[in-house]
């Protein structure tokens, strides 16, 4: 036989509520109640509970509204300066998501609560919590650790109707883009306790400041291994026909022009120098994404991804062993996977040809045939990764074979990389969270390959060459819609590639095999190469109108500091590009997404064109549909 218990909360809301709970236990068929420490008539409903002991007594926690129960200078980042919570779920879920509100401030306050109840003389029985905020796994972590440490052995499951909840956030006046985010996340979660697994049902609004960019909750539930780090991670809780497959492609219409294009004048070839413009409707590529969890703290990402030709290739295949020893510090992947890059290229915004990519990390000066050094390739490899709990700090060093994420082993015989970051994030008040670090690569990828009948063989590769690229990576925000990320970078190359060597084997380098100069035995550098180097960045801007509108614009710059060959004009293959935009998401659901998304990319490279001296400018004006189900 099923056992009803009807609870009440906001138990010292006011003494109504007091009277109205009192008399329902009496005279109906309610067996518990929940008890405010911050309600105003606590006082009041504590001298009805001693006069009820048939009435149960839990702790109905309050993080939102009204006045705390600790000192405000306990707990700075949970209240204003007069000890008020956050008014509405919506601010609170979005500074706890984006890590404005520190954990430990919440375990002051509700601690805070609990004792003043059990000074008061009533040992509660049960949690729950003001408006569901134990939804949250923050909340909900801080919650539980509180009742195994008191002894508590029921919290309520929170089930509520997120179409209903969408619509009384907005009745509430929560519009604000992140308020609104956060909010669905927890609210999404609450409507889906039972069933948190590989997939979630939450909106895409829960994980992405727009889809497929990650906000701060999402980047913490990937660090996670795609879990919310609660006994309902496990496979085993998913509907048994669920099958985690997303599918992204981009019908477009874009105008595309290039500046500077060699063309043929009369009977001569190459003797003219024109513009070159088409537009017309397009296809962008076919990504099929299929991630999640094996089995707890067993996850995988596969992404199988096709150009617009339907050519496919493994784009990401990866496994990876989550909090090893119960430590969020021990996280090891191995197969292809993106570096760890805070500002990801993977989940870039921009789809043009130009400006779909970060200029910075895919730099190549002109001449240098170093294709290794391309941070935002994914790479085949192993990566050790470890956070703290609240992934205000990240570190990971990656150990990556050199040869720029192809298959095969088609390049160096014993040729590796190495890629580490570090950051740290911080709290800066009404501003925001905002996280500084670095990263570097540093390696040695082969020069010459052994031939047959003239032809380099693949995986011969010997002569390693080193190679560095390092950086510094911000990510800064001003308030709940700007954020501004920079990303900056100091790259050097062996003199040997300098001079074309390193890329001889490719089978994506457009030429045929023995076109590229390989090293053959007795080959010398003439007396002219130098080790090039040159300095970049990136600064990329969003403004988050609203969950559903995002503007977006990017600058970059890469700029020569040495040539690889003595007496190359100092500026050659430098590049300056911009890149606006926005995307409009009509709907955003945990089944599908769509967006209509506009775009434009102009780019300048000096000294490029086909006759010395001349620089090139290219443009790209895009409109699309990008959708993924």
């Amino acid at each position: 036989m099923k056992e009803l218990i009807l609870n009440a909360d906001d138990f010292g809301l006011t003494k109504g509520v007091n009277e109205g709970i009192i008399r329902a236990h009496r005279e109906g068929i309610l067996t518990s109640a929940t008890l405010m420490a911050t309600g105003p008539a606590f006082d009041d409903a504590v001298e009805r509970a001693r006069a009820n002991p048939a009435l149960g007594i839990g702790c109905h926690l309050v993080l939102t509204g009204g006045f705390a129960v600790a000192p405000p200078e306990e707990i700075p980042s949970l209240v204003d300066e007069n000890g008020r919570l956050p008014k509405s779920l919506g601010i609170l879920v979005a500074r706890v998501s984006s890590g404005k509100i520190r954990t430990k401030d919440i375990e002051r306050e509700l601690r805070a609560q609990i004792e003043k109840i059990r000074r008061a003389g009533i040992e509660p029985t049960h949690f729950d919590t003001h408006k569901h905020t134990h939804a949250h796994p923050r909340v909900m972590n801080v919650l539980g650790r509180l009742a195994r440490e008191l002894g508590i052995t029921r919290i309520r499951k929170p089930v509520e109707n997120l179409r209903d909840s969408w619509k009384s956030m907005r009745g509430e006046g929560v519009t604000s883009p992140k308020q609104l985010a956060a909010s669905a996340a927890v609210r999404a979660v609450s409507s889906r306790f039972t069933a948190i697994s590989r997939k979630y049902g939450l909106r895409c609004s829960a994980c992405h400041e727009s889809w497929p960019m990650l906000n701060y909750f999402g980047q913490k539930f990937k660090d996670n291994g795609y879990q919310l780090m609660n006994d309902r991670d496990a496979p085993i809780w998913q509907n048994p026909s669920y099958w985690p497959v997303t599918f992204r492609i981009t019908p477009i219409w874009h105008r595309v022009s290039t500046g500077k294009v060699a063309v043929d004048e009369g009977t001569a070839q190459n003797n003219g120098v024109a513009r070159i413009e088409s537009s017309g409707f397009d296809l962008s590529g076919l990504d099929f994404h299929t991630g999640g969890t094996l089995e707890k703290n067993f996850s995988f990402y596969v992404l199988p991804s096709s150009d617009n030709t339907a050519s496919f290739h493994f784009e990401t295949a990866m496994a990876r062993l989550d909090n090893v020893f119960s430590s969020p510090w021990l996280n090891v992947k191995l197969g292809k996977f993106e570096l760890d890059n805070l500002l990801s290229e993977k989940r870039i915004l921009t789809l043009t040809a130009n400006g779909g990519i970060y200029q910075t990390y895919h730099f190549i000066p002109i001449g240098d045939n170093n294709i290794f050094g391309q941070i935002g390739d994914n790479q085949l490899g192993v990566e050790y990764m470890g956070h703290s709990m609240d992934d205000r700090t990240r570190v990971s060093a990656a150990l990556i074979s050199s040869s720029d994420g192809n298959v095969g082993l088609i390049t160096g015989a014993n040729s590796y990389t190495g890629f580490f970051t570090a950051s740290q994030a911080f709290d800066t008040g009404k501003l925001g969270v905002q996280r500084i670090g670095f990263y570097e690569m540093v390696g040695q990828a082969a020069t010459m390959y052994r031939t047959s009948a003239g032809v380099p063989i693949p995986g011969s590769g010997i002569g390693n060459k080193g190679f560095n690229r390092i950086g510094f990576v911000g990510q800064f925000y001003f308030g709940p819609h700007f954020d501004l990320q920079v990303v900056t970078q100091h790259g050097a190359d062996n003199a040997w590639f300098g001079q074309g060597y390193g890329n001889a084997t490719d089978p994506s380098n457009g030429t045929p095999a023995n076109d590229l100069p390989n090293a053959t035995p007795g080959t010398v550098l003439p007396a002219t190469a130098r080790a090039p180097s040159w300095n970049g960045a990136t600064f990329e801007a969003h403004y988050v109108y609203s969950p559903q509108l995002i503007f977006i614009g990017r600058f970059e710059l890469e700029r020569m500091s040495q040539q690889g060959t003595v007496g190359t004009p100092s500026t050659l293959g430098n590049i300056t590009t911009y890149t606006i935009g926005y995307r409009y998401n009509p709907f955003m659901t945990s089944r599908a997404g769509f967006a209509w998304h506009n775009e434009y990319n102009w780019l300048h490279q000096d000294g490029t064109g086909p006759q010395p001296g001349q620089n090139v400018n290219s443009s790209e004006l895009l409109i699309g549909f990008d959708f993924d189900f």
